[in-house]
């Protein structure tokens, strides 16, 4: 193993992955520039017994080996997707919205194409992006995703793009998701008062009252 690929081990191994933009900011690879790294990722990927793998444009990966095996595996897409643009419980950045999110709440049993994500990294108001056999829709959020608002945001979603707080049925289902994670009036004003005004019209605070752990 060269120095550079032990150095890349060594920061970057246990990782569920890194981009081109993280080793820019390496102070090992700094001096490199976005193109010689590149070059780099590419030749190691295209070796024969590869120690890293392209998982999605500039998103790469050390692939790790089941012991006794032989057998090397990447690392899988749901959980790239769920790191790069969801975050943690800790520190979320971001959230599934659309069908999934419906679905979810048993509100829907219709099966998405494209999985929709909010996340606080995308700066467009929707594109789709490929990666592996997986379609997904990213757009930016309408206020920025925290760990105080991280799951008022996706009913105010459900709310503001849909004609379902019109009918009886989302109201138990809204109920639910609020007691589940626990969470309480104090956060929905708070989520509530923060967003654009735009979207407040659309979204009426009784149905994201209805039900919270204080009413």
């Amino acid at each position: 193993m060269n120095g550079t690929m032990r150095v890349l081990k060594q920061n970057y191994s246990k990782a569920p992955y890194f981009t081109v933009a993280s080793l820019s900011k390496d102070p090992f690879f700094s001096s490199w520039g976005g193109p010689r790294i590149v070059m780099f990722l590419t030749r190691e990927c295209k070796k024969k017994n590869p120690m890293i793998e392209r998982i999605a444009q500039g998103s790469y990966c050390f692939l790790k080996e089941i012991k006794g095996t032989g057998i090397r595996y990447g690392t899988p897409t749901s959980e790239y997707v769920r790191s790069r643009y969801m975050g943690t419980e800790k520190k979320p950045i971001g959230y599934i919205s659309g069908l999934s999110f419906l679905n979810g709440l048993g509100l829907s049993d219709d099966i998405p194409g494209t999985i929709e994500i909010v996340s606080n990294i995308e700066k467009s108001r929707g594109r789709i992006i490929e990666i592996g056999s997986s379609r997904y829709y990213l757009r930016k959020p309408y206020v920025k995703v925290t760990k105080e608002n991280v799951f008022v945001l996706p009913i105010v979603d459900m709310l503001a793009r849909s004609k379902i707080k019109e009918t009886m049925d989302a109201k138990p289902a809204i109920e639910a998701w609020f007691k589940k994670n626990s969470v309480t009036e104090t956060q929905i004003r708070k989520t509530y008062d923060s967003l654009p005004r735009g979207v407040k019209r659309k979204v009426g605070l009784e149905e994201l009252l209805y039900g919270t752990m204080e009413g």
